[in-house]
């Protein structure tokens, strides 16, 4: 008894899309100067801590939990608070968003 065949065509098509994308994504991540949002996102999440993170995200983004601020505080924390650094975490997320998406398009 056999599984389904898998289309190795489809698969390097697959891969070269998300190498592809992925270069695309992250290659001129500081290029740009900070926008207003992303200054207001750097200003919170650079809190010492994770409670005044949400306590600046609260006054500088009225009306947002704050989720993305925390991560990204969490980030800094890890690999530092510079404009390519903060905008790397963005661009992961998206990235692997765009690489689930696949996944689960390929497994209809």
């Amino acid at each position: 008894m056999s599984g389904p065949k898998i289309d190795l065509r489809a698969i390097a098509i697959l891969s070269v899309a998300l190498a592809v994308g992925a270069w695309l994504r992250f290659e001129h991540l500081d290029r740009v100067d900070f926008s207003p949002g992303e200054a207001v996102s750097w200003v919170a999440a650079s809190a010492p801590s994770i409670r005044e993170v949400l306590a600046s995200a609260i006054v500088l983004n009225p009306g947002k939990l704050g989720v993305h601020d925390v991560a990204l505080h969490l980030w800094m924390g890890a690999f530092g608070d510079g404009l390519t650094t903060m905008r790397a975490m963005s661009a992961a997320s998206a990235y692997l968003r765009s690489f689930s998406h696949s996944q689960l398009s390929a497994s209809y």
